[in-house]
């Protein structure tokens, strides 16, 4: 299956496993979903996530080999509450939003956490402010 918009493909496939309270999800392997769950494993909301090859046989006798990525999703106390909330896309495909370090502010206490596309990779928004550089608003995690 071919997506197009890999960074909604990502954020909704981790959203519906976060509401069917599931251990780990499938994720199709590409350089921004990496990117993605390096940025979740490091600020503590996934426990971890490695990548596999899957070859499944179709159209006739060839053989297709697709990379996955697994993640295992973290969750707190005896009722299995998720440490991510709320994924919340910003820039979309049809409407995308760009900021400067400087108009990244600080969010009261540190709740939510955004996520830039930049020249350097993808990043949240208190390296950014530390780098002092600005990109394109992906999403918020919450």
């Amino acid at each position: 299956m071919t997506t197009i918009d890999t960074i909604s493909d990502v954020i909704t496939r981790i959203r519906n496993a976060n509401i069917l309270k599931l251990d780990r999800v499938e994720l199709i392997n590409t350089k921004v979903a990496i990117g993605i769950c390096h940025i979740l494993k490091d600020r503590g909301f996934i426990n971890s996530f490695g990548e596999f090859l899957n070859s499944s046989d179709r159209m006739s006798n060839r053989r297709f080999i697709q990379k996955y990525i697994i993640v295992n999703l973290k969750y707190k106390g005896e009722r299995r509450s998720p440490c991510i909330k709320e994924l919340r896309r910003i820039s979309k495909p049809g409407r995308r939003v760009y900021v400067g370090y400087k108009n990244l502010h600080k969010t009261k206490g540190g709740i939510e956490l955004f996520v830039l596309s930049t020249s350097k990779g993808l990043i949240t928004d208190y390296t950014a402010r530390e780098k002092g550089i600005g990109g394109e608003l992906l999403f918020s995690i919450c």
